[in-house]
């Protein structure tokens, strides 16, 4: 457990007091978000994250991180890695204790058992507690993807029943909830990308560091190995690309692990010694930024039935300064906007010709980067995040908790 005092405003007010359920905050770099609404906000916040969690198919425990401005209280989960269905064994009464929250911040869908956790303890420790609960959903709260789909409609319901606010990845995730029963406040805010880890590397050095390539054009994929994510598509589409241009230094980076990996990697040893396919296991997010400084695009080609509900890889890879392709499935193209290129879900030949276009006119390319960091400071960093975090606060509960600016 870490802790600070209780930081007071210019104007000598107690701080607001907010309590963030988060269970991705077991990665030291997801909170930051925490860190700079501390700095930006008069509140006193209290963090409760779980010990540990499946992160990209790896289970992550909680990463400790001396001199953290808030107070953290960690939880044990029943089921690590399952976002829906787990629960909190322990941690949950001691931070509804210990933080008396004026706020919730749920960074959970409506329709986890975490959240009916929540909102039901929140009742006899927190009463008057504004609740805050965060949706990805971008399909219906009507009927699930999941199994019993009632099950998920009537948590949904109960939850969203005792919340004040929910906060929507995208605008369609915002669509979707206004469609549903819940009745509060609802906007577009998204969760915010640690842009002081998503930084350059120049190429030659990023190249060095991974022992790659230094002079192919480098394509990269970083994620889950799913047949739903199209990798297969990709391996098509770059076996094709070379075998039409031979004489091209052409390399293909897959990074991640998965149940379809060893799918993938049988269907690239049927292709033979001619394409150049690398795999390499997931790394630790810190590290993330150096292999999308060294490609010269990264692609996300998930199919359509996959229906990505955001796509952050790609914000990241935009924040790196990367050129982008990414496949129509859900949301992808309303996050890449012009910044990147968009081809059809599950269509390789149209993935093909878009990898051509990197290869053919790299003013092009260039130029898509630039916008796409454009993009992706405005709308996808860390800043934003807080910012609108902090008018929410205050909306909700009549309160300025701007942390007023040095000097000001």
């Amino acid at each position: 457990m870490s802790g600070s005092s209780e930081q007071r405003g210019s104007s000598g007010a107690r701080p607001l007091r907010v309590l963030a359920v988060d269970k991705v905050a077991v990665l030291r770099n997801n909170r930051e978000r925490y860190h700079t609404l501390v700095e930006r906000a008069d509140v006193e916040l209290t963090l409760l994250a779980p010990t540990r969690w499946l992160e990209n198919c790896v289970m992550e425990p909680y990463q400790p991180e001396s001199g953290e401005p808030y107070t953290t209280v960690l939880g044990t989960p029943s089921w690590p890695g399952r976002e829906l269905r787990s629960i909190y064994y322990t941690g949950i009464v001691r931070a509804l204790r210990r933080s008396r929250p004026e706020v919730i911040l749920l960074m959970e869908e409506s329709f986890s058992l975490f959240a009916l956790q929540v909102v039901l303890l929140k009742m006899l420790f927190a009463p008057r507690a504004k609740v805050i609960f965060y949706s990805f959903n971008i399909t219906s709260y009507k009927r699930f993807p999941y199994r019993p789909s009632w099950f998920y409609r009537l948590l949904g319901d109960t939850v969203m029943a005792m919340c004040h606010a929910g906060l929507c990845v995208s605008r369609r995730a915002e669509m979707v909830l206004r469609e549903s029963s819940f009745k509060g406040r609802i906007q577009v805010l998204f969760f915010g990308i640690n842009d002081k880890l998503f930084t350059a590397t120049p190429r030659d050095e990023a190249r060095e560091r991974l022992a790659l390539p230094r002079d192919a054009k480098l394509f990269l994929y970083a994620g889950r190995l799913l047949e739903q994510k199209g990798i297969q598509d990709l391996v098509d589409a770059f076996a094709r690309l070379h075998a039409e241009r031979p004489r091209s230094a052409t390399h293909l980076l897959i990074v991640g692990d998965g149940e379809y990996g060893e799918v993938l990697q049988a269907r690239v040893a049927a292709l033979g010694p001619g394409p150049s396919i690398e795999f390499r296991h997931a790394v630790p997010i810190e590290q993330m930024a150096t292999y999308m400084s060294a490609a010269d695009a990264f692609v996300l080609p998930s199919r359509a039935d996959w229906n990505e509900q955001f796509g952050r890889v790609n914000a990241e890879a935009m924040l790196v300064g990367t050129t982008i392709i990414g496949s129509t499935s859900g949301e992808i193209p309303v996050v890449i906007e012009d910044g990147g290129y968009i081809f059809t879900a599950g269509d390789v030949e149209d993935l093909k010709r878009t990898m051509e276009r990197i290869l053919d006119d790299p003013a092009d390319a260039a130029a898509r980067r630039v916008r796409g960091r454009e993009i992706a400071m405005k709308k996808y960093s860390l800043l934003g995040f807080v910012d609108g975090l902090i008018e929410l606060f205050s909306d909700l509960t009549g309160r300025a908790v701007r942390r007023a600016e040095a000097g000001g």
